[in-house]
């Protein structure tokens, strides 16, 4: 902290504890001297994270910022707090990362994005986020289909033509699975063609789709175990946030009721900070950080899908995340 304090003083001098004061009255003395310093420098970029290489990433090592290319993005598992996801981030060297209790914050990312993920701490070989914050720095092409060439891969985003049904027989004495069906990209159409895999089982005729890692293979789209096919979201509504509160229910869990367009809807914590770009800091509460960026927040535009009266994905400028 005495770091950021000469930050402060190199950058407004001898207004520096002046500064300091008016953003503790600012946060009406909820917050401490060295989280109001904290804040200052952050407002005025003075706070860098450390960008960790995989390479030096070590046991016991938290609050870990990196940045990579998604390379693998497995199926999701369930836990008693949520769906969970394993992926791989490779920086020039391969990390496992899990992702805890917000296995769908992935839907949004493709397989050869780059990202930035912070607030992970290391464990057992493995880079674990508990409270996720996950920013695209680069999104991978996406391609046509007349522009894959036999052997190559590539991402693509178009629609369900005609669900094939699952062809089941027997190899080797274990009963397998071919899944297929045909897929149009709005200029041309082809087959994709995958086996045991379950995330083309509940697609439809007419389904948005974005295919990952698909290899063009004798004039077919191959899935393999490094593909990934996940449904669109085109149910998106509009509008415009009105109000913005934080509270602690009965169980001890915070959530938010978001304002947006007349109606009240509520939202979980790590949804609304991860899409805002926030993350959660010592010695400031969630209210507090909302408080201050209150102004920002009132009359942005936005995009939402509910389910019910839960929001279920947002979309603040270019930020995009769901659960």
């Amino acid at each position: 902290m005495d770091d950021l304090f000469q930050k402060l003083t190199g950058k407004f001098g001898d207004e520096a504890e002046a500064k300091i004061a008016g953003k503790i009255e600012e946060m009406h003395g909820l917050i401490t001297r060295e989280t109001a310093i904290y804040l200052l420098a952050a407002e005025n970029e003075l706070v860098k994270d450390k960008v960790w290489k995989g390479s030096e990433l070590r046991e016991g090592l938290r609050s870990i910022t990196m940045e990579g290319k998604v390379t693998r993005i497995f199926p999701a598992w369930k836990t008693e707090k949520g769906a969970s996801r394993r992926f791989y981030l490779d920086d020039g060297a391969e990390t496992a990362v899990v992702l805890w209790a917000n296995a769908a914050l992935l839907d949004t990312v493709a397989i050869g994005d780059t990202v930035k993920i912070r607030n992970g701490y290391f464990k057992e070989g493995e880079l674990h986020l508990s409270k996720p914050s996950i920013e695209a720095i680069a999104r991978a092409n996406r391609c046509k289909i007349n522009e894959l060439k036999e052997g190559t891969f590539g991402n693509l985003e178009g629609t369900v033509k005609n669900k094939e049904e699952n062809y089941y027989f027997v190899r080797e004495g274990r009963q397998n699975v071919r899944n297929s069906l045909q897929f149009s990209d709005g200029v041309r159409e082809i087959r994709v063609v995958g086996w045991g895999r379950n995330d083309t089982d509940a697609l439809k005729n007419g389904d948005p789709i974005r295919i990952d890692n698909g290899l063009m293979k004798n004039g077919e789209l191959h899935l393999n175990y490094l593909s990934r096919v996940v449904k669109l979201d085109t149910n998106m509504k509009a509008g415009k946030i009105e109000s913005v509160e934080y509270a602690i229910g009965a169980d001890g869990n915070g959530e938010f009721a978001i304002g947006i367009n007349g109606n009240e809807f509520r939202a979980g914590k790590m949804l609304v900070l991860a899409a805002l770009g926030l993350r959660e800091i010592d010695g400031l509460s969630i209210a507090g950080m909302i408080a201050l960026k209150k102004k920002e927040i009132i009359g942005k535009g936005v995009k939402f899908g509910i389910e019910g009266e839960k929001i279920t994905a947002l979309k603040f400028e270019q930020a995009s995340l769901t659960e």
